[in-house]
């Protein structure tokens, strides 16, 4: 889910640093540099990591006109990733060992040569395949340094974090319960909003 979804859920973080006074030269250059390359030919599982346009996950012509509104930087992180399924890939691998066997009149391969077989049956399908694709938005507010990254999944978040540090230079902090309100909140009345709360055990019928 993203910005423009009806329901959101996002990561809270804050930046190590405030962004550089040329901010809009050098962050348009970074953005650019690190936008998705698309590659359909790409005969790897490993993800294809990049920036494309918040309301278009098909443009990676990006410019700082396309990302940044007013104080706000937005952008999506697109992960293009190969798959193959593995039951197809059992089923192509074995037909090509019975073949090399009768070629050769063998009747066992050597654990190289089954090795070999495999990688390049996957190579070959991976080439064919299309990517599966996901996106995930992004919104970094350049005066507060608050970033909101929509998605709660850790791996994606990793990635998102390693994207961010490539792109601008600058590392991401994580805000929990115990960072929030050490930015100033009125830590009385929070704990004030807590009191006289207990433990609860869960039932369906506690929900009706």
């Amino acid at each position: 889910m993203g910005i423009f979804s009806n329901a959101l859920t996002w990561r809270h973080c804050r930046v190590s640093a405030d962004p550089p006074s040329d901010f809009r030269a050098r962050f348009a250059d970074a953005i650019a540099r690190n936008a998705l390359r698309e590659n359909e030919r790409i005969r790897t599982k490993d993800e294809n990591v990049g920036w494309v346009a918040i309301n278009d996950p098909g443009d990676t012509a990006l410019s700082i006109e396309k990302v940044l509104f007013n104080t706000i930087l937005a952008l999506s992180m697109r992960v293009d990733k190969k798959r193959v399924s593995a039951h197809y890939l059992k089923i192509m691998v074995a037909r090509r060992r019975k073949a090399v066997l009768e070629a050769e009149g063998k009747t066992r391969l050597s654990a190289n040569q089954k090795k070999a077989i495999r990688e390049e049956i996957e190579e070959d399908l991976l080439g064919r395949a299309l990517p599966h694709v996901a996106v995930y938005d992004m919104a970094w507010n350049i005066v507060k340094g608050d970033v909101y990254f929509f998605s709660l999944s850790k791996p994606v978040f990793d990635l998102f974090q390693t994207l961010f540090r490539n792109t601008f230079e600058i590392d991401l902090h994580p805000v929990g319960l115990e960072e929030w309100l050490e930015t100033g909140q009125d830590r009385e009345l929070v704990e004030a909003a807590f009191n006289g709360l207990e433990p609860t055990i869960w039932t369906p019928s506690s929900i009706r």
